[in-house]
């Protein structure tokens, strides 16, 4: 189970991450308390899914264009991210001008961030994954320090704590562009590439819409179905459980720069090996002593999270192999075939969520998730081993 160097280096940076991200989740969950803590969550979760549909799926679809028109098409990608950033703090604005309700105005502002923040970050993913966890994990320390200041000066709101959130994703996007000198420019777009760009990247867009869908309408419907008290709670599992798939993203993450550039079966194999192990790991070591380590950390009214966050722990492990292979999809053009399996996961979640949380509440969405995750996996191990075999995928060739 041998990985290159830098495979390792994205590994440690991402635990590194989780170190922080489990901080911030402690200062926002004491900070809030389970109540509010749900509300803010229920916003996040929503401006996730719309995110994407800001971002337009530019940042991935860089990697297809990548292997065709070279190095100088990255620029043409950051334009038109913040094209679409503009249009979306303009959309803000007429949303102020007219007195909508600043519920939408927060989750059209953080959207719009959000987007740009994903698309430049993705760039910088396929560039070098290292350099761009270093540079995010410095921001994140920024959030984390920030979100302290505010718990221990007694300031934090469910407001200034989407504050924090925004300032971090504009922080990591003007890090990121200054970083890898990302300059915005348009000079060699021609409206021929213009057209294939926005074609390759709305189907690019629906399949990362439709992920994102997979792993937020749960605490979405919660909020619709149930109480921001559950959301509370069921947003704690959902954090942690975030954390463990770290592991897996990081090494999707440089699986993105290799097939953008070339793939590797052995490269793929191991990471899932990895992954995998990793996962078993802290998953026993959480089972051991998670329970008192939610009370100690996150208060004895977050205790009731820790079955739900065993469920969640559980639907990581199949939801690991889709993240490892989900690179090899997007650059060889499979977006299409990635949409109809998370489609089909997507509205088995959405069924489950709807017959399981009016009588389980968040048990019923722990369990709509774990079974939608494990077939959402299913159906990629088959088609992925079908065209491994096939050798119809590069991945299926050792380099």
């Amino acid at each position: 189970m041998r990985l290159e160097r830098r495979y390792y280096v994205a590994i440690a940076c991402k635990l590194l991450a989780v170190m922080v991200s489990f901080g911030v989740s402690v200062a926002v969950n004491r900070g809030l308390g389970v109540e509010l803590k749900g509300e803010y969550a229920y916003i996040i979760n929503i401006a996730s899914v719309i995110c994407l549909g800001m971002a337009f799926g530019l940042g991935q679809t860089y990697s297809t264009f990548l292997r065709e028109k070279g190095e100088h098409v990255k620029f043409t990608f950051v334009a038109l991210s913040c094209i679409h950033f503009g249009v979306g703090f303009v959309g803000c604005c007429f949303l102020w001008i007219f007195q909508v309700d600043p519920f939408f105005i927060t989750i059209l502002a953080l959207s719009a961030l959000a987007g740009l923040r994903a698309n430049v970050s993705m760039i910088a993913v396929i560039e070098n994954a290292s350099k761009r966890n270093i540079v995010e994990l410095v921001c994140d320390i920024l959030y984390f320090v920030a979100l302290c200041f505010l718990v221990y000066e007694d300031k934090l709101t469910v407001m200034s704590a989407l504050a924090c959130y925004a300032f971090n994703d504009g922080l990591r996007a003007l890090a990121l562009a200054l970083s890898f000198r990302l300059k915005p420019s348009l000079k060699k777009l021609r409206f021929a590439d213009l057209t294939k760009i926005y074609k390759s990247s709305a189907v690019t867009a629906i399949v990362l819409t439709l992920i994102a869908i997979n792993y937020s309408i749960d605490v979405v419907m919660l909020g619709w179905l149930s109480t921001n008290y559950e959301v509370g709670l069921y947003s704690v599992a959902v954090t942690l459980a975030n954390m463990l798939l770290l592991v897996p993203d990081a090494l999707k993450e440089v699986l993105f720069g290799d097939s953008a550039r070339g793939d590797s079966k052995r490269a793929v194999v191991n990471s899932i090996k990895m992954s995998w192990a990793v996962s078993a790991i802290l998953i026993v070591l959480f089972v051991l002593f998670g329970q008192h380590a939610i009370s100690i950390l996150y208060g004895e009214e977050y205790s009731s999270s820790y079955g739900l966050t065993v469920i969640l722990f559980l639907s990581c492990i199949p939801m690991a192999f889709f993240k490892i292979v989900q690179p090899i999809y997007i650059s060889h053009g499979l977006q299409s075939r990635m949409g109809i399996f998370l489609l089909m996961s997507g509205i088995a979640n959405i069924v489950l969520n709807i017959i399981l949380i009016p009588i389980f509440n968040g048990w019923g969405a722990a369990c709509a998730s774990i079974a939608s995750y494990s077939g959402c996996a299913l159906l990629f191990f088959i088609d992925y081993k079908k065209r491994i075999l096939n050798n119809r995928i590069e991945g299926g060739r050792d380099e």
